[in-house]
Order: structure tokens, then sequence, then C-alpha cells
């Protein structure tokens, strides 16, 4: 048997400071996004600090640990089962968050019912000055004569070891899309994504769509991207710093994150991510937020 354990930013949209302690309410979500485990208990095993509250600066940020057990040698001992994300309340808060975090291996079944576990939230450690290298991907393949993959299946998420880079004045991300299902299937197209705060709500106008972006994957694009079971998929967007437009030329809020839907779709899917978004075109300084093809 083998314990995970996932970090969990909890990031202060606000310019002002404020106190929060605790530990969240924190559920597993199936396929269909409905809870499957939770709600946890406290106290993940890893080590963590006091529940006392903590202040987290503006724009500031902490964390907490989430910790479940998989067993991957002996999936029918543990009825393994997939989880697509988690349900988290914040300590103090009634908005119910949710977090996409795909994990395939996740035991459940009435021996597991306590058995996920979440942290205190904890201040967030000093930056570290690594530098980080995108990891080598499998080389995506042709997707001739494969179905379609169902939006049901898939989840976006931020990923995991695709970090993103900088240049003239923009900053370049990734998201994942991963293959829940147990069929290969074929995916390809732009996303659509609005930016919006914690309630849902559109923040700016509409994301634009490119048909290129730069990539820090360092692998051959792919205008039809190849999905086998649990594989995933990446497109990149783009943030334009909103000092590039001058003091009078973006007025700006903190989103929360994007609303994706991916093509073949007519559900969005939340992505957390934060971002300062300008609230109106800047125009003809080109797009303030781009996103491109699925690769």
């Amino acid at each position: 048997m083998s314990t995970y354990y996932a970090a969990f930013t909890v990031f202060n949209l606000s310019e002002h400071a404020c106190s929060i302690g605790g530990y969240p309410k924190l559920y597993a979500l199936g396929i269909d996004r409905r809870p499957v485990q939770g709600p946890a208990s406290h106290g993940t095993g890893a080590a963590e600090g006091s529940d006392e509250p903590l202040n987290i600066p503006g724009r500031g940020s902490a964390f907490f640990n989430v910790s479940w057990p998989a067993d991957i040698a002996t999936q029918s001992k543990c009825g393994s089962r997939i989880v697509a994300g988690y349900r988290v309340v914040l300590p103090g808060s009634d908005l119910a968050q949710t977090v996409p975090y795909p994990n395939f291996e996740h035991c459940h079944g009435h021996d597991y019912a306590g058995a996920l576990h979440v942290g205190v939230i904890q201040p967030s450690p000093e930056p570290v000055g690594l530098h980080l290298t995108p990891p080598p991907l499998e080389q995506a393949r042709p997707a001739v004569g494969m179905p379609p993959c169902r939006p049901s299946d898939l989840v976006v998420w931020q990923g995991i070891g695709h970090p993103g880079g900088a240049g003239l004045g923009r900053s370049y991300a990734h998201l994942e899309v991963t293959n829940l299902a147990r069929r290969s299937c074929r995916l390809s197209g732009i996303p659509r994504m609005v930016a919006v705060d914690l309630r849902g709500r559109p923040i700016g106008p509409p994301v634009a769509r490119q048909d290129s972006l730069p990539i820090a994957t360092h692998r051959r694009r792919v205008r039809v991207a190849r999905l086998r079971s649990h594989e995933s998929a990446v497109f990149t967007y783009s943030v334009g710093e909103v000092l590039n437009y001058g003091n009078h030329g973006c007025e700006y809020e903190y989103a929360a994150g994007f609303d994706v839907t991916l093509p073949g779709s007519s559900h969005p899917q939340y992505v957390p991510a934060p971002v300062r978004r300008c609230l109106r075109s800047v125009a003809p300084n080109g797009p303030q937020v781009s996103v491109g093809p699925i690769e």
C-alpha cells in the first residue's frame, strides 16, 4: 500500500492581507464530478504546523496537503477507482471550489472510508531559485481512424511538470487535458477560455484564440492529438503583463482562473489559475490573453 501526497495552493486574490487557519473541508470527485469519498480526515502524516490562523499578504499564498491511499500492484484488494479532482471548502467560507486533479489508483470502499486526509493550511515556503527544465514527453502519434474524445471523459487541469516561460512582456503557461476513459480517442482544435472570479463571473473580454503559440515542451506540433487511456495532451495560453499597456491602458482585476470549453463540448470546466486580467480590450496592442491549439 502506498500513500500519495499533493500540495494545493491557497491564493489571496485581494490587495489586502487576510487571516485564515485550520483544515479545509475536502471531498474526492469521481468521473461524473460527484463526491465519491470524504469529507477528508484531518492530518496527512506529513510535517505540519499549527492550526492557528496565519496571515496571507495581498496577492500572496499559503498551501495545504492532501493524501490518499493507492496500491498499483494489487488494485483488486483496494477497489481502485478514478478520481477526477476535489471539492474544497476553505475554513470560514461557504464557497465550494472544484480543483481538477486526476488520479487513477485511488483506493475506495468500506475499508478506506476514512483514508482520504487533508492537512492544515500552512505558510508557503520561501521560493528557491531553481531552473526548471521541461520534461521529455512522448512524441504524439497520428490519430487516424480513432473516435473523437467524449467531453465527459476529459478533465482539464494545470498538470505536473509543464513549466512555462516568459518573453517580451508576456508569460506562457500550459494546461493539460487528460483522458479518464478506458478507450483511446482523438482531440483537436482550440479551446474557448473565459477568465472568471470565484463565483464564475466573467472578468474582461473573451480570451483570443490563435492558431499558433510558442510551446515549451520540445516536441513536434500535432494538430490532432491521440490520447490513449489516462494519457494527456497540452495547450498553451499566454498573458500580457498589465504594465505593458501603461497606467491607463489596462484597468485590471485578479481572476481566480478560467472556464475552459474544449472543442466539441458545450460545458466549460473550471481550472484555478490566478491571473491579472485587463477589464477592457487593449487593442491595437493585441490581445492581453490568448490560447492556442491542443497538441
